[in-house]
């Protein structure tokens, strides 16, 4: 379920990680002006809702519901030596939940119910070619129902990314919190194993 470093110090979850399933079918995007590739479930609408501003863009995929989407953040002039946390944290400050547009877009305040410090994972950055790179993961209900959260963040360079999705989970039932949690990061893989960022865009030109 998970990948360790040389040094046994560093844990990659299993929802970053990429394995075979035939269970649900993706869609390649390449997305240049976010400079990034990834892949998203098939039956999402293929075009996200953009929200541009002087500091980042933001591209917003929507699911099959209001608790499902994606939000993709690209930051171009990141200055390295920052704490990317911050990224998150005037977020929760401000709406008690980690991403802005979705929290203001809800029709009832969403419930931030289990969130983590934040971890920041070296030997994740190498795998991604960055300069560093920080997950998380939590629990929410959105509307009344129940979601799993994951995030990652990303810095090359000047380049930063933020990538947020949410998906709706059986964790509430509290039925078999095992199969739970392997059928929700197997969700959030197909999404996060595929994607790269940076020079790949042109590479893939």
């Amino acid at each position: 379920m998970a990948e360790l470093d040389k040094t046994a110090t560093d844990l990659i979850p299993a929802w970053l990680l990429s394995f075979e399933s035939k269970s649900q079918n993706t869609s390649r995007l390449t997305l240049p002006d976010l400079k990034i590739i990834l892949s998203i479930p098939e039956d999402w609408p293929k075009q996200p809702e953009v929200l541009p501003s002087p500091i980042q863009s933001e591209a917003i995929f929507r699911g099959n519901n209001m608790a499902e989407f994606l939000v993709i953040a690209f930051m171009p002039n990141a200055i390295p030596g920052h704490d990317m946390r911050q990224w998150l944290d005037l977020s929760l400050a401000m709406t008690g939940f980690p991403d802005i547009h979705i929290a203001q877009a809800m029709e009832n305040p969403p419930r931030l119910l289990w969130w983590p410090e934040i971890v920041s994972s070296p030997e994740l950055a190498n795998k991604m070619k960055a300069d560093e790179a920080h997950r998380n993961s939590g629990q929410a209900l959105l509307n009344g129902e129940a979601v799993r959260l994951f995030v990652l963040m990303i810095r090359k360079g000047e380049l930063a990314w933020k990538i947020f999705l949410s998906i709706p989970s059986e964790w509430e039932k509290h039925e078999d919190a095992l199969k739970t949690i392997f059928d929700d990061y197997t969700n959030a893989a197909r999404i996060y194993s595929s994607i790269k960022v940076g020079d790949v865009i042109e590479e893939a030109h």
